[in-house]
C-alpha cells in the first residue's frame, strides 16, 4: 500500500476510555496517520490548558496528526437544549472544544444538531436554539479558524439541518457526513448536497438496521456511491472511520489492521476516481 495514504481513525476506537496514549500507539502502529478526537463525546468536560498540552505531547509522541474534534454534548450541556442554561452549557462547551482543535491543528468541531424528535412540538424551538448557540462560537470560529460541522443524522436530513449550516458563513459552518446514519433511511447522496460546505467524514458501514459503526465493506453501504458523493463535494482530506469495536473480540491490533487495509482500498480507489475524472 502506498505510504502516501493518509488514513484517519476515532480515537475512542475500542470504547473503552482509559488513558489515551496506548489506544494512539495503536493507531499509529496500524499505519493511520490521523486522528478524529473522539474522547470525552458523552460528556461535559471542560479542557484546561494542562489538559490540551498533554494530548498534544501524547499525538506528538506517536506520530499522529489532529484531524479533527467530536464535540461533547450531554442533556445537561447540550447546544440544541430547549433549556437555555443547558444550552448556554453547551455553547460554552462547543466553544472550548473548538480552542482545543486550534491549539492542536484541527480544522472542525462535529456537533450533534438535533439528537431529538422531530416530529415533537418543540423541535422548532431546538432548532432555534442550536442557531443561537452557533451564533455565539462564531467569534471563535472567526478568531481560531475552526469551524463547526453538523453532522446528519440516522433518517432524512430536514430543511432545518441545511437551513442552520448556510444561514452561517462558510467560515463558521459547514457539514459532516456520516456513511453509516446515511445508510439508516437517510440520504446516501447527502455529500454531493453538501457540496464544498463538506469539512468532515464519519466512515462506517452497517446493514441498514442498526448504527454498527462497522468495518467498510461489511455491511450494506454502496460504497462506490460514497465515494462519487465525496468527489462531487469536491472532499480532498484524509478519510476519517469513526468504527469501534464494540462487537469485536479479537485483539485491537488485528482488528485495526482489517480496517486499515478496508480504509487503504477506498483511498485508493478514491484516487483512481479522481485520476478519471
Amino acid at each position: 500500500m502506498s505510504a502516501a495514504i493518509e488514513l484517519s481513525l476515532a480515537s475512542g476506537f475500542d470504547d473503552e476510555g482509559g488513558p489515551i496514549a496506548p489506544r494512539l500507539a495503536m493507531i499509529a502502529a496500524a499505519g493511520f496517520t490521523h486522528v478524529h478526537w473522539t474522547e470525552h463525546w458523552a460528556t461535559d468536560v471542560l479542557y484546561e490548558d494542562f489538559y490540551t498540552e498533554g494530548a498534544r505531547r501524547a499525538l506528538a509522541a506517536a506520530g499522529l496528526r489532529l484531524l479533527d474534534v467530536h464535540n461533547g454534548e450531554v442533556e445537561g450541556a447540550r447546544p440544541s437544549s430547549a433549556d437555555e442554561a443547558a444550552r448556554r452549557h453547551g455553547a460554552r462547551l462547543l466553544a472550548n472544544r473548538i480552542r482545543f482543535a486550534a491549539v492542536l491543528g484541527g480544522q472542525a468541531v462535529v456537533v450533534h444538531p438535533a439528537p431529538f424528535d422531530l416530529t415533537a412540538p418543540d423541535a422548532a424551538a431546538r432548532w432555534a436554539a442550536l442557531a443561537r448557540s452557533l451564533a455565539e462560537v462564531a467569534p471563535v470560529c472567526r478568531e481560531t479558524g475552526v469551524r463547526v460541522a453538523l453532522e446528519n443524522l440516522p433518517g432524512p436530513a430536514p430543511a432545518e439541518y441545511f437551513r442552520t449550516v448556510e444561514a452561517l458563513p462558510p467560515e463558521v459552518a459547514g457539514y459532516c457526513f456520516d456513511s453509516g446514519h446515511a445508510n439508516l433511511k437517510g440520504d446516501p447522496d447527502l455529500p454531493a448536497k453538501m457540496g464544498a460546505r463538506l469539512l468532515i467524514v464519519h466512515l462506517h458501514d452497517n446493514r441498514g438496521e442498526k448504527d454498527d459503526h462497522a468495518i467498510p465493506g461489511t455491511g450494506t453501504i454502496d460504497w462506490a456511491r460514497v465515494l462519487r458523493g465525496l468527489a462531487a463535494a469536491g472532499y480532498s482530506r484524509p478519510l476519517n472511520f469513526e468504527i469501534n469495536m464494540k462487537s469485536q473480540s479479537r485483539p485491537a491490533p488485528e482488528f485495526l489492521a482489517e480496517l486499515f487495509r478496508a480504509g487503504g482500498g477506498l483511498a485508493a480507489r478514491r484516487g483512481a476516481l479522481s485520476q478519471n475524472s
